[in-house]
């Protein structure tokens, strides 16, 4: 699944791999963003699993500050970013780079063979431009 999230980490959330993130944020003063894209992805295979989420900050790729933090008026939401020609790139990008990331966890757990080093370096969303 593939959204944005505003808010991000703004209070301290119950899960507690979120909750360690967001101490360690707060410890270092770190300025969270109003939204983020995030990626989520989950798969069972004969009795494993594989639970996968990232969260990617678009202002640290070039794209300006989200103004707007309730959800559905967001500049990430999908009503809005239709107008937004740089954004919905952004995202396009994103969305290519997160399947990347879930092929390589599904089929790395299908065989527990790792099918790649790497994934696609998150520097590669660095090109917003249409």
């Amino acid at each position: 699944m593939i959204t944005h999230v505003t808010r991000f980490l703004a209070s301290a959330p119950a899960n507690e791999t979120e909750r360690r993130a967001w101490e360690w944020f707060e410890k270092n003063s770190v300025k969270r963003p109003t939204a983020v894209l995030a990626a989520y992805y989950r798969k069972f295979f004969s009795g494993d699993y594989v639970r996968v989420n990232v969260a990617v900050n678009p202002e640290y790729f070039g794209l300006g500050p989200s103004l707007k933090a309730a959800w559905a008026e967001s500049e990430w939401h999908p009503q809005v970013i239709r107008n937004d020609a740089k954004r919905l790139a952004f995202v396009e990008a994103f969305k290519k780079w997160s399947y990347a990331m879930a092929d390589n966890a599904k089929f790395t757990l299908m065989d527990r063979t790792p099918k790649s080093k790497m994934l696609p370096a998150l520097d590669e969303l660095k090109v917003v431009t249409p």
